[in-house]
């Protein structure tokens, strides 16, 4: 019972304030929309650049997804240089020794590729698999360039 006489109260007493000292009111309002302007677009510069940082974390990502599109013209460049195209089979159909290593994975992307891949020199791919299985069973996708 005390909270609402105590509310009641302080309600009187704001609306006799504010009606009273309307003027005063209106050049507070005044002074703090400059500032309250200020302070929102500091907010929003500081979401746009975190905006901004997402996508470009992201592009930094997808870059791998960009680079298949030359996957469509490779049939060109193999009707073209068959030689290059038959090294490079032969090299994937080679038998691997016991530890030795014949795909490495990015462990952020979660791919992995045979040792012949262009993609498999990134400083990014540290994993190292013996085999095909090992990879799938830790969870890494084959690319979909060299199709491991």
């Amino acid at each position: 019972m005390k909270k609402i006489i105590f509310g009641g109260l302080a309600v009187l007493f704001g609306v006799t304030g504010f009606s009273f000292f309307f003027g005063s009111f209106l050049s507070i309002l005044v002074g703090a929309v400059p500032i309250l302007l200020i302070l929102g677009g500091g907010l929003a510069a500081y979401l746009g650049y975190t905006d901004w940082q997402a996508e470009k974390e992201d592009a930094e990502h997808s870059v791998t997804y960009l680079e298949d599109e030359p996957e469509a013209a490779q049939p060109k460049a193999e009707a073209t240089e068959p030689d290059t195209t038959e090294a490079a089979s032969s090299k994937e159909d080679a038998p691997v020794s016991d530890g030795e290593t014949a795909f490495k994975g990015n462990p952020e992307t979660m791919v992995f590729h045979s040792i012949t891949c262009n993609f498999a020199t990134g400083k990014k791919c540290t994993e190292e698999f013996t085999t095909r299985d090992a990879a799938v069973k830790l969870g890494y996708k084959p690319c979909k360039v060299c199709k491991p």
